[in-house]
């Protein structure tokens, strides 16, 4: 787990991304990729407004929605798109990637994929 300090300095975060840590465990909550982040993680998005669960007083959130998937949220999704992580953020892009549909049966196709 990282202290308060270490998060604070953007050093720590640019030896994470270079390591190849990027990749694997949550560098707040240190759970494995697929995993719900921990309480008060620092890094987990929110499934309702797609901001920071942290500092959101959301109902209803999701946290097998918005588990960690190995990669800091929104990295791949700005990469795919050619643009940079606070590109990604100031577009709202956020909230297309990291919102839970309300409803899971859209486009008519439902669980069973019909």
């Amino acid at each position: 787990m990282v202290n308060q300090s270490q998060k604070e300095d953007p050093r720590f975060w640019d030896k994470w991304e270079k390591s190849g840590a990027s990749k694997r465990d949550c560098p707040d909550c240190g759970v494995k990729p697929g995993q719900p982040h921990k309480e008060s993680c620092d890094i987990e998005p929110c499934s309702v407004c797609g901001g920071h669960f942290l500092m959101c007083n959301c109902e209803g959130h999701d946290k097998k929605f918005a588990k960690w998937n190995g990669f800091w949220p929104g990295k791949r999704e700005a990469a795919g798109r050619g643009i940079d992580l606070n590109t990604f953020y100031e577009k709202g892009l956020n909230k297309k990637h990291f919102i839970k549909p309300k409803d899971q049966t859209q486009g008519g196709i439902n669980e069973s994929g019909s």
